[in-house]
């Protein structure tokens, strides 16, 4: 057994070799209930709430707007703008004139062109397209996610975007926030996404592409209590016990 099978904070150990986890503050540490993986990720059966590990309740996070109605309805709803926005557009502008300017000139030559000449920028035009694209959604678009009794559905719009999932709330099991490194020529970026556990043992991602931590924990904290969903560990979610919350 090595150490970093033991989660000090949780108060569990799971052995490597044959999936089962240990629950170090009953008496005896028995094992609990083997788990079936779901695309990388396992419940911890039996394991202490959250709530229990001092973990503060999430707050609002800034440009979130809540609604709750009857029959337990939850509906929250945040913009998609971030400053960055401004600088697309210039880029956008440079970037598509460059390509109307090239393909004008290779119109009014006639036949003079060869076909080379139209061909050679294709990638550039469906860079153009899609950035083109993505900052117009950035200053338009906000993301809806909507719980009923029935139903946990999330959308995007007015510009379509996907995913758009929607989950039965009979076969929610479970809700845990990931953190995602992307690594590009400019830097290194840090997004968070929530995820959803399946009763067939799937994951499921929920929203992606959240800038800060309390974001995705406000989340999956209003989903998981308008659905009276106790929050349990789950291997490969994303704790970070400096997060100020």
């Amino acid at each position: 057994m090595d150490a970093s099978d033991l989660d000090r904070r949780l108060g569990i150990v799971s052995c490597r070799h044959c999936g089962a986890i240990y629950d170090l503050t009953r008496k005896g540490a028995r094992p609990t209930a083997e788990v079936p993986p779901f695309g990388g990720a396992e419940v911890a059966a039996e394991a202490p709430p959250k709530e229990s590990l001092d973990r503060a309740p999430a707050p609002l996070p800034e440009g979130f707007q809540v609604e709750r109605g009857r029959e337990g309805l939850l509906r929250v709803r945040w913009r998609w703008f971030r400053p960055v926005a401004f600088f697309l557009v210039f880029f956008c502008v440079a970037w598509d004139g460059f390509l109307i300017t090239w393909y004008s000139m290779g119109l009014a030559s006639g036949d003079q062109m060869p076909l080379i000449f139209f061909l050679f920028p294709l990638a550039h035009v469906a860079v153009g397209v899609g950035l083109t694209y993505w900052t117009a959604a950035l200053f338009l678009n906000r993301s809806t996610v909507t719980v009923t009794r029935d139903e946990l559905r999330v959308s995007h719009g007015p510009l379509p975007w996907f995913p758009s999932p929607r989950i039965s709330v009979g076969e929610l099991e479970q809700l845990y926030v990931e953190r995602k490194v992307s690594h590009r020529k400019n830097g290194t970026t840090v997004t968070f996404k929530v995820m959803a556990v399946t009763r067939s043992h799937t994951g499921r991602k929920l929203i992606g592409g959240l800038e800060e931590l309390r974001q995705a924990l406000y989340l999956e904290q209003e989903i998981e209590q308008v659905l009276g969903i106790r929050d349990r560990p789950v291997a490969g979610e994303h704790r970070d016990e400096g997060v100020q919350h």
